[in-house]
């Protein structure tokens, strides 16, 4: 193979000037030739068909008779392509008449293919009539031959006359030949029909036009030149058309070179008239709208006579006589209009006759009737593509007017044309269209005829796209190989807008779609997109494949994949020995296996506890194992094991025990067998007596609440909290080696009562001069003017709103009637807040359509703005809940108002308004919970959270609505703690009232028993998890109330304060609900309703807001510590 490719390379070297031989001299040597394409994958030939693929590279295609070489270079094409040459074929337009041709007819495929760089076309001609180098050989060129029967010439880059052989250059694809003028033809008189004469005559004119590019350097020149063939043909057109065009198109050469211009000493002589054409019109009308319908020339005579014009003749006496009369010289004379209504189809020709003195002169002036529209046909058509495309428009016209122009436009405008054809609308094509890359272009095009008829508007829409979207993933959580449990959080991006889909499986194509959030839609370039995968059985134990795929314009698709380890399956555990009693130390060891992830640490104990992990497998409790343990001499030690896989999942708890030379325990004994307990007083340790080792300690039952037995030591200590009679407890102490028990007798008694604490009061209400009847009250303490501002509600004065303001001890008390413009029932149940930032009373109440509203004052009670801050919820959306809960969350400057929307199914409301009211925002912060009255709310800073605490449900059970500080993602817990009802159909969370323990992150909160109104309080984790709870009421044996109490935090002494009950007492507890006590707060009065309102004042003093009857007339009392 490599010894005849150096063959064919030597014979091309060497051959190639001669490799086309010319006609003249063709031998039997090149009777057969090869078909060759240089830069080609594969060639063939068949009769006159030769093919060849033809890569960027470029290449040549030889024809197999050696007629012709297509020499295609480096960079012509964008892709390989299959180049056909046909020969001898039958074109779809015609040849126009007064040609000679000198080529094969030869078919370029593909059509409408465009070069990006030329290729070279060299070919054969043949010599036939034509002088050697003489005028018709010169005149020789090579032609597209185009759908509407006109031509287009080719660039010409030479021809060897001698060889018969030209080079031409050849930008696009379609039929071409190889043609001549027939000038001999006519000298010959085979060629006399006046139109295809005067066709011959202008291409003899366009010739001689181009005589530099034949060496001549005038017209003239060129003429006499060639003046054997030209002189005989300028005889003939006088002869056959009446006069001589030629020389009429060079007045000023000198054909006669005798040195007097054509204009005055014409080549031919003629004694009759001349006629010239001064003004052409349109050579092509047709009777459709908007094209050119009519037409009109106008001619002028040499000499003075008679005239006759007459249509479709072969000379002055044939044909029918359209119009007729005398002329005179020099003198314009116009014929028309000529409508195309009037006319047949196709050409129809007007002979000019003038005779002047028996002589005649004539003049053939034609035009064409073209109805046809013309045709855009384009290559390639519409569709999807990866690479950027060069779209042609070839127009085509049968009608013979012939295609002007094209107009297009990529801007979703419509092309359009005037009447002359010229573009009015859109850009005229002049070279293929290039399709940008990323985008999808709509190209629409017309075009327009000589006749001025339109095509009808066409579009063409491409679609390129040659990037691929690049996906990036930036983070898996919680990892590669999580839980089977656990849902799969993936961040990533893509490259480019579009489409996606996130599937599970081998590809994009046959995967699955995935399960989740975010799973598919469209992407934006460069946009961090969070999907998260559900662990909802759709991932199977072990690696999943998991495929992130966007579609670019085109919907060829970029992916990018990851492997999740799924484990669904706990680690197993194995433990050696076995337990038991062993003589000698032993070597205890422990193994883990797990199928999917692997695992990742062994942990264990040996103080009886069990080991933990947290959630990141951090050891919380136990230690590392790394190797064997050995046990101890003379000991009973009980190890546990746990094992953590990757993925997270724990095995069960295994607990062996070794009794290593251990006896039984004996003697078991306590200091005290028989103890009496004052309740909230701390008891002296309860210590022991027994011999033996590795012992633990169990009591049954229960000690009371406060009091605790240490497993190890045995000891009974803490402080006990609820009275009880003499109970029996039994102690049992017990080691592998046997066990041993022991009773004792505890009794509880109650806590001593303390007498009358040192409560002084103030009545305030009497500072009223017509001692107004107040029913609702609240207050909030003005530190900045140590002023208590208390609200209240009258309801003599149709139940609004009034303001107390006293100084912080309860005197000098002034009232402030704030009523004016206020609608009745205003004041119900009002909540009162002092605005720091802007130095405001904001007091948040309840219209008489029970819609939240906020009265918002100066500090000194003036200036009162009334505002609807319902949020358009409408009448009833402040409903069940007395007062409204309220707060301010100062980091945004915002006032937080909770209740129980009854438009709502009474579902847990929150309006989230600006300071001064406005702006106000409703959200259901329900989480999916029914109803929930009694709404109170704080803020938690620590997580900065909303904590919302309500009766909730048909139970009226304590619940928490945990939300984000707009609101939103509420989450639900039950804070109850397992308090039970008192009575069957009788709640314990009726009117709670919540404060925050920063000092132990803390949520404590208040609550009565809706059956004996006893008073409970209890302590949760922030999230509301691990609550409890403690009976104020029953601790000290006090009487309920169906008066709100209150709660504050003692940070200074770390204590909570509630108070409560009809006689309130104020109970003092440590913030972890142990050590209460209780001191009476009446200060003296028989009886005060409740109280709403308590504070610990800037000098360290409690003061309590309550209501109470004096001389048969509720009043606001002020006791203060």
């Amino acid at each position: 193979m490599k010894k005849i490719i150096q063959l064919l390379t030597i014979l091309h070297i060497f051959t190639y000037c001669n490799l086309i031989p010319p006609v003249k001299a063709r031998s039997s040597q090149f009777a057969s030739y090869l078909l060759v394409a240089l830069g080609g994958v594969s060639t063939s030939t068949e009769g006159n068909i030769s093919t060849g693929i033809i890569t960027p590279d470029g290449g040549q295609l030889f024809a197999n008779d050696g007629s012709f070489i297509l020499d295609i270079p480096s960079g012509a094409l964008s892709e390989t392509s299959q180049i056909t040459i046909t020969k001898d074929v039958s074109p779809v337009g015609n040849i126009p008449e007064g040609f000679s041709k000198r080529t094969n007819i030869l078919k370029f495929e593909p059509k409408g293919l465009v070069f990006k760089r030329p290729a070279r076309l060299t070919i054969s001609y043949d010599q036939g009539e034509m002088t050697e180098a003489g005028f018709e050989e010169k005149s020789i060129n090579f032609y597209y031959i185009k759908d509407d029967s006109t031509l287009e010439k080719m660039k010409l880059v030479s021809v060897d006359y001698a060889q018969n052989r030209m080079i031409v250059e050849v930008e696009h694809f379609s039929f071409g030949v190889g043609l001549s003028i027939q000038v001999f033809l006519v000298n010959s008189s085979f060629i006399t029909n006046p139109v295809v004469v005067l066709n011959i005559a202008n291409n003899v004119i366009a010739e001689l036009s181009s005589f530099a590019s034949e060496g001549y350097g005038s017209v003239s020149e060129y003429f006499q030149a060639h003046l054997s063939i030209l002189g005989p043909f300028l005889n003939q057109l006088v002869a056959i058309l009446g006069y001589d065009p030629v020389s009429l198109a060079f007045p000023n050469a000198d054909f006669n070179g005798n040195g007097i211009p054509n204009s005055e000493d014409p080549y031919v002589q003629s004694t009759g008239p001349v006629i010239n054409l001064i003004s052409a019109g349109s050579a092509f009308i047709s009777a459709n709208l908007v094209a050119v319908n009519s037409t009109q020339f106008v001619w002028q005579s040499s000499k003075s006579g008679t005239f006759t014009i007459r249509a479709g003749a072969t000379n002055c006496s044939t044909g029918i006589v359209v119009a007729s009369g005398s002329v005179s010289a020099g003198v314009n004379n116009t014929f028309g209009p000529i409508y195309a209504s009037n006319v047949s189809l196709g050409t129809t020709s007007y002979r000019v006759c003038v005779v002047n003195s028996g002589v005649t002169g004539a003049y053939v002036h034609s035009l064409t009737r073209d109805d046809s529209n013309p045709t855009v046909s384009f290559n390639p058509a519409g569709g999807s593509f990866g690479t950027v495309q060069n779209v042609a428009l070839n127009c085509g016209d049968s009608g013979g007017a012939g295609c002007l122009a094209v107009a297009y436009s990529t801007d979703g405008t419509t092309p359009a044309f005037t009447s002359s054809c010229s573009v009015s609308a859109g850009i005229l094509y002049s070279s293929p269209i290039v399709t940008p890359d990323t985008n999808t272009t709509t190209i629409r095009f017309k075009s327009c005829d000589g006749a001025g008829n339109i095509s009808s508007l066409d579009t063409q829409t491409y679609t390129v796209d040659s990037i691929l979207p690049t996906i990036t993933i930036n983070s898996v959580s919680p990892n590669y190989v999580i839980k089977a449990s656990v849902d799969a959080d993936i961040n990533w991006k893509s490259s480019r807008s579009g489409n996606y889909s996130v599937r599970l499986g081998a590809n994009c194509i046959s995967g699955t779609l995935a399960h989740g959030t975010n799973v598919s839609g469209e992407i934006i370039a460069d946009s961090p997109m969070q999907t998260v995968l559900l662990a909802d059985g759709q991932f199977q134990n072990g690696q999943n494949n998991i495929h992130f795929c966007v579609n670019n314009l085109i919907n060829e698709i970029g992916s990018t994949s990851v492997i999740l380890t799924i484990d669904g399956i706990n680690p197993s555990l194995a433990v050696t020995p076995e337990s038991g009693i062993y003589a000698t130390a032993q070597t205890v060891a422990s193994t883990c296996s797990d199928l999917n992830s692997g695992c990742q640490k062994l942990i264990y104990t040996t103080n009886g506890s069990d080991p933990i992990f947290d959630s990141a497998g951090t050891i919380v409790n136990g230690n590392l194992y790394t190797g064997s343990l050995l046990t101890p001499n003379n000991a009973s030690t009980t190890y546990k094991f746990q094992a953590r896989d990757i993925a997270g999942n724990l095995s069960s708890v295994v607990a062996v025990t070794y009794a290593i030379g251990t006896v039984p325990p004996t003697s078991l004994s306590y200091s005290t067998s028989s103890a009496t307990y004052t309740a909230n007083v701390t008891i002296p340790p309860n210590n022991p007596s027994i011999t033996g080792s590795g012992i633990t300690f169990t009591i049954s039952p229960d000690l009371p609440i406060g009091l605790t037995l240490n497993p190890v030591t045995g000891i009974i200590s803490g402080t006990p909290t609820v009275q009880q009679s003499a109970t029996h407890y039994t102690i049992t102490a017990s080691n592998v080696g046997g066990l041993i028990a022991a009773t004792i007798s505890i009794t509880v008694t109650p806590p001593s009562v303390p007498g009358l604490g040192t409560f002084s009061i103030r009545e305030i209400s009497t500072y009223h001069p017509h001692e107004v009847i107040p029913y609702g009250t609240s207050a909030a303490l003005d530190i900045l003017n140590s002023k208590f501002l208390i609200v209240s509600q009258h309801n003599v004065n149709a139940e609004k709103l009034a303001i107390f303001r006293c100084n912080l001890d309860g005197t000098n008390c002034s009232y402030l009637d704030i009523s004016s413009g206020q609608e009745q029932n205003l004041g119900q149940n009002p909540t009162a807040l002092i605005d720091t930032i802007n130095s405001k009373l904001l007091i948040i109440t309840i219209s008489n359509t029970y819609k939240p509203s906020l009265v918002r004052c100066n500090l000194d009670g003036s200036n009162c703005v009334f505002t609807d801050i319902s949020a358009e919820q409408g009448d009833y959306s402040a409903k069940n809940s007395f007062p409204l809960g309220a707060t301010i969350d100062y980091a945004n400057a915002k006032l937080l108002v909770v209740s129980s929307n009854q438009n709502n199914t009474n579902k847990p409301a929150l309006f989230r308004c600006n300071l001064d009211g406005s702006d106000c925002v409703y959200r259901d912060i329900s989480a999916g919970k029914g109803t929930g009255s009694d709404a109170k709310i704080v803020i938690d800073h620590l997580n900065s959270k909303l904590l919302v605490v309500t009766s909730y449900g048909l139970g009226s059970r304590p619940g928490l609505f945990r939300c984000d500080m707009d609101g939103s993602n509420c989450v639900f817990a039950d804070v109850s703690a397992g308090a039970p009802n008192t009575q069957p159909g009788y709640n314990p969370g009726r009117n709670p009232i919540p404060i925050i323990d920063s000092i132990n992150s803390k949520l404590l909160f208040i609550a009565r028993d809706d059956w004996d109104m006893k008073t409970k309080v209890f302590r949760c984790n922030l999230d509301g998890s691990s609550c409890t709870f403690l009976n104020l009421s029953n601790l000290f044996g006090v009487s309920g109330s169906s008066s709100a109490g209150s709660v504050l935090i003692d940070t200074e002494n770390s204590k909570i304060l509630v108070t409560h009950g009809s006689k309130p007492h104020l109970f003092r507890c440590n913030l972890d609900l142990t050590g209460c006590t209780i001191k009476d707060s009446s200060a003296g009065y028989s009886t005060l309703f409740g109280t709403f309102y308590s504070v610990i004042t800037p000098d360290s003093k409690l003061k309590l807001l309550s209501l109470t009857s004096i001389a048969n007339r509720a009043q606001i009392v002020l006791t203060s510590e």
